[in-house]
């Protein structure tokens, strides 16, 4: 016993593109190629969106290094460690060989520079807007 079922059409003309398939044959084998309808550019109301600005900390875009000579002046061996990015401060020591002698004294006991963040009261409401 078997019943039908009615499908309906599409609406979108480019839905039924994406759908179409047509099967390709070969002596040995064969297998079913799909044509994806291609995107339109976007419409004119979508394009004048602007994107509001990156919320992310400078931080986590900046990066900054140390270079260690562990040679000598004849012969200079260069090692570069990490010293900040995305975000953390490294531990430079870990980049390091076991038998280089480097002292981070000197980095451990620096003071970090303390930055001042200012928000404005109108910018604390377009960043917490009341619906």
């Amino acid at each position: 016993m078997s019943s039908s079922i009615a499908i309906p059409k599409r609406k979108n003309k480019q839905l039924e593109r994406a759908s179409e398939s047509t099967s390709v044959g070969s002596s040995s084998s064969s297998y079913q190629q799909s044509s994806y309808g291609s995107f339109e550019a976007a419409s004119p109301q979508s394009a004048s969106k602007t994107r509001r600005p990156s919320l992310m900390s400078a931080s986590f875009s900046k990066a900054e290094h140390t270079v260690v000579n562990v040679g000598d002046a004849e012969f200079p061996r260069l090692i570069t460690c990490v010293k900040a990015s995305q975000g953390f401060d490294w531990n430079q020591e870990m980049f390091l060989p076991s038998y280089a002698d480097f002292h981070f004294d000197d980095l451990e006991r620096r003071q970090d520079p303390v930055e001042d963040i200012v928000v404005t009261d109108e910018e604390v409401k377009n960043m917490f807007p009341s619906s």
